[in-house]
């Protein structure tokens, strides 16, 4: 059976903005964001239910992403 179907090695959320976004990192190395998730925040976003300059609780969002 192939091996270069990339697989999660880890899986959580963060809240953001007050939304969840369920995320993942593949043994690739990659992170990504669940699209329901991303969906959920961007229409939140867009809706002008979110407050852009909300960030207090990202930090840890923040370190995930960058890999830290």
């Amino acid at each position: 059976m192939p091996s270069d179907i990339p697989r999660a090695i880890w899986s959580g959320t963060f809240t953001v903005m007050g939304v969840e976004l369920k995320c993942h990192m593949l043994d690739s190395g990659q992170r990504i964001i669940e699209a329901e998730s991303m969906n959920e925040f961007m229409e939140k976003l867009t809706d002008g239910e979110l407050d852009p300059m909300d960030v207090e609780d990202m930090t840890e969002f923040y370190r995930w992403q960058r890999g830290d």
